[in-house]
């Protein structure tokens, strides 16, 4: 069996699934699972570094939106029109309320 990752049917099989724990645990968080502070070794300095939740949910937000240009920056380059991925037409497609 493949794991998540490694192909494209493995990944779309895992997402969903990945995609509804986070929602469950969003759901669920408080605002001491926000400001808990996690330790952990970091990749830049190779030191033991101390971020709250908040923060690292934030950073991997707005990393995925780099990564989200730089693939419509390659599809654009193969001469494909990519999708919209502007946070409006997301709002606009799946109205809350």
């Amino acid at each position: 069996m493949d794991k998540p990752g490694e192909t494209r049917e493995a990944l779309e099989t895992a997402w969903p699934e990945l995609h509804r724990k986070w929602e469950a645990w969003a759901e669920h968080a408080s605002d001491a699972d926000m400001n808990r502070v996690v330790e952990y070794k970091s990749m830049l300095y190779g030191e033991l570094a101390r971020t709250p939740v908040w923060q690292i949910i934030l950073h991997a937000v707005n990393h995925g939106t780099l990564h989200r240009g730089q693939v419509m920056g390659m599809l654009r380059q193969m001469g494909i029109a990519p999708p919209h991925t502007d946070m409006m037409n997301f709002f606009l497609e799946h109205p809350v309320g």
